[in-house]
Formats: C-alpha cells, structure tokens, sequence
C-alpha cells in the first residue's frame, strides 16, 4: 500500500519517529508523538503539512496524492502499518469505520481551510500552502530569473493552466509581490526575503 513512484527527501526527523514505535505506551501515544516530533521540525514548521494516517483505513488523495511532497515514510507499530507524509497542500479524505479519524489512526497538522465536521464520513481535509512556503530568502548566487524559473508552476493563475507562460512573466509578478523589497529592476541580495508564490 506505501509503494509511491515519487522522489522524496527521507527526513532527519524519520529516525526519532522509529524511536517512538518501541517507547510509546499505546497507539494513540505513537500517532500523536509522531505527529509533534515532525511537525515541530525545524525543516518542516510552518513551511509544510503533515499528516499522520493509518493506512489500512483506506485513506485517499483527491487526484491520487498531495501537491509539493516533501517527504514521505511509512512504519509499523503494533502490526498496523502507519503513513507520515509532509507536503505543501491537497485534499484527504479518511474511510475509517465511524468516519471521524480516531486519534489512534489520524492526525494531522498544518493550515487547514476546510475540514468536514465530526462523524461526516468520509472524513475530508483540505490543506493549503503554508504562508511561510511562499516566501523564498535569497542566498548568495540567486538571481530573480533563476527564481522564477523554480517556482514558476507556483505563478501559474487558473485560466493560464493550458497556456504557456513565460519567465519573463513570473519574473514581473515576483517583482510586483515584492514591490518595494526589489528596489532596481532585477536585482537581489543574499537575506532578502522574497514571496516566491501567489
């Protein structure tokens, strides 16, 4: 069921987690342990979601996985096989028995638009990009048209989703959300702190 086609980073934080299976008093311990140790990375706060789920609850991603994974792992505590993914945002829904994503086998933390109410089933999560991801500081050999080249997918409105846009493009609009930061046209400096995404 954990087989992913992707490339993820494997996380620091991933050690301290198989830690937990052997320490941790109960499930709902684990889940929740898991949970805070790697939300509360210093690598992942505030810049990305998590989500701790067990996966023999049939969990599932509106069009088959989160947007901007960032790492994915999967453990085994107690028999029960559980999925920590971190990433930027998408749409869960949760087919546990009740729908209401027991703290054994759900938890998840982020920033959440919308979360369906308790005992709805299945229980649905929308995450969105922390605001913390959209900003991108400057280290020395940036330049703007190398940002906007890496995060250009991320400048992309809806109705220009099967037009092709140009870096020239997503260069004005880093310097239009950056107005005043980006004093001459093109020209940045290491430890400016630049929104990268709309």
């Amino acid at each position: 069921m954990a087989a992913f086609n992707v490339n993820l980073e494997t996380l620091e934080v991933f050690k301290e987690v198989r830690s937990l299976i052997t320490t941790s008093r109960n499930r709902k311990a684990f889940v929740q342990s898991a949970l805070h140790k790697v939300y509360c990375d210093k690598e992942v706060q505030g810049k990305y979601n998590v989500l701790v789920v067990n996966l023999q609850k049939i969990p599932q991603w509106t069009n088959g996985k989160p947007e901007g994974w960032k790492a994915y792992e999967d453990f085994t505590y107690d028999e029960i096989i559980f999925g920590i993914y971190v990433f930027e945002s998408g749409e869960f829904h949760y087919y546990g028995r009740n729908g209401k994503g027991s703290p054994k086998n759900l938890a998840f933390q982020g920033k959440i638009a919308e979360c369906s109410p308790e005992g709805k089933k299945p229980k649905t999560i929308k995450f969105i990009l922390p605001d913390e991801a959209k900003f991108h500081t400057v280290i020395p050999g940036d330049t703007l048209w190398a940002l906007a080249e890496l995060y250009k997918g991320h400048n992309i409105r809806p109705e220009e989703a099967s037009v092709h846009v140009s870096t020239w493009t997503v260069v004005g609009r880093i310097e239009e959300m950056n107005a005043g930061k980006i004093k001459e046209s093109n020209t940045i400096f290491p430890g400016d702190k630049l929104q990268v995404r709309m």
